[in-house]
């Protein structure tokens, strides 16, 4: 079997109808148990810690924002209060912070 092309989240080799069962079973087994979950939850978190992501590392390093992703998150703020006052990122201590 050759090994599997890059194509989303599937990496490596293909697995079987079966195999993906059986995995699926020993996941919700694994999860049934008391803080399972939690516990795994804190281990992920912890490994990202680990991984740089700054500069160049970071996957969108380099791109601009298209038009349409800026009118996104520009609405998302408006939904969420605006940048007005205390909640503008220069806003310190009762003043606005000129760089």
């Amino acid at each position: 079997m050759a090994k599997a092309t890059w194509k989303g989240e599937r990496v490596g080799w293909p697995k079987s109808r079966e195999h993906r069962e059986k995995l699926r079973a020993a996941a919700l087994a694994r999860y049934a148990k008391q803080g399972e979950r939690e516990r795994t939850q804190e281990i992920v978190k912890e490994a990202f810690k680990t991984i740089d992501r700054s500069g160049a590392n970071n996957g969108h390093f380099g791109k601009p924002h298209s038009d349409d992703s800026k009118k996104m998150i520009s609405d998302k703020v408006e939904e969420r209060g605006g940048h007005r006052g205390a909640r503008n990122p220069n806003y310190r201590h009762g003043r606005y912070v000129e760089d």
